[in-house]
């Protein structure tokens, strides 16, 4: 906020698939001055009702054809791959038991701070951190020592 012209470039996955998060990406100019949108809240509840997956495939074509929007898949043409289970030990079951119960505390006091009124915006991300954490950590797993 401090250098309002400033450049900014957002990276995410999961980009223009849900309004709510989009609350981070302010230099879009969505919302605020010089836009329909007063602010993030009002834009929001524009883009959430019954329609809102075909609004939001509408704002990605828009952003696109803007020049504010890329979105990019992978090839896999040529390329194989196969699944290889593995049989945890007693001992990786019981971390992973203990780092599901983190996360389980992790939630409930983010959601009692959003009920305060701070981190109102943390499921998405929190869901993120969530999911790459456990990626890494069944990766581990499957990793000989």
């Amino acid at each position: 906020q401090m250098c309002p012209r400033a450049r900014v470039v957002y990276l995410s996955a999961t980009g223009a698939t849900q309004v709510g998060d989009m609350s981070y990406m302010t230099r879009l100019g969505l919302w605020g001055n010089g836009s329909h949108f007063p602010n993030f809240k009002a834009f929001e509840a524009v883009l959430s009702g019954a329609a809102a997956n075909g609004a939001m495939e509408m704002l990605a074509v828009q952003l696109k054809s803007s020049g504010a929007y890329i979105a990019r898949n992978l090839g896999l043409r040529g390329v194989d791959f196969h699944l290889d289970s593995t049989k945890l030990t007693k001992e990786q079951l019981q971390l992973y038991d203990k780092c599901a119960a983190l996360w389980i505390d992790l939630n409930a006091k983010l959601q009692r701070l959003a009920s305060y009124g701070v981190c109102r915006h943390h499921a998405g991300p929190l869901t993120a951190a969530q999911t790459k954490f456990f990626q890494q950590l069944l990766l581990s797993f499957k990793v000989p020592s």
